[in-house]
């Protein structure tokens, strides 16, 4: 006789088996309606307990005290991730001369989406190299600025955010 793992009780109390401990699968084919797409698996766990689904499923919600601390980890994490990101980025900025043939790239997308700026100081490089999402920068990472597809997209995020970037940069227009 095969050790059953896990079973489903059907309403009228027959066990069926749905895997089993040996090896061998089992499908399980439930005629009608499961009942609003309850997990088997949750169904199975409140016939341990010997409790409704339902009282189940109301007794595994958080807490509003483990949804707030959930919360201010999500929280300190993003901030950690941001904080660490920018140190990235300085670092990388920190360690790329002001004469670095990387950086001519970054000009040419500045001058082509804002004429006025002919020829971006490096200061104004630095700026909106900061501004760039965390995938760019990742890509600079990895390819470096003169690649085409990181080019593309640090035009495309120019473009998308111009007045922002205007603005960061003091230019008219802003």
């Amino acid at each position: 006789m095969t050790k059953h793992g896990l079973t489903f009780r059907a309403p009228d109390g027959a066990s069926l088996p749905v895997f089993s401990q040996d090896g061998v699968s089992h499908h399980t084919m439930i005629i009608g309606a499961s009942g609003s797409g309850k997990s088997v698996f949750l169904q199975e766990l409140a016939l341990r307990r010997g409790v409704p689904l339902e009282q189940l499923l109301r007794d595994v919600q958080p807490t509003e005290e483990q949804v707030d601390r959930a919360r201010e980890r999500r929280e300190e994490r993003n901030t950690m991730d941001t904080e660490r990101l920018d140190a990235v980025r300085r670092a990388w900025w920190d360690a790329t001369p002001a004469d670095d043939t990387e950086l001519y790239s970054l000009c040419d997308v500045l001058t082509s989406q804002i004429p006025e700026l002919v020829d971006p100081t490096h200061e104004q490089q630095r700026v909106v190299f900061m501004m760039l999402p965390d995938g760019i920068i990742g890509g600079v990472i990895q390819w470096g600025l003169s690649d085409t597809e990181v080019r593309d997209q640090i035009h495309e995020f120019v473009s998308d955010h111009l007045a922002d970037i205007r603005q960061a940069l003091a230019l008219p227009g802003a």
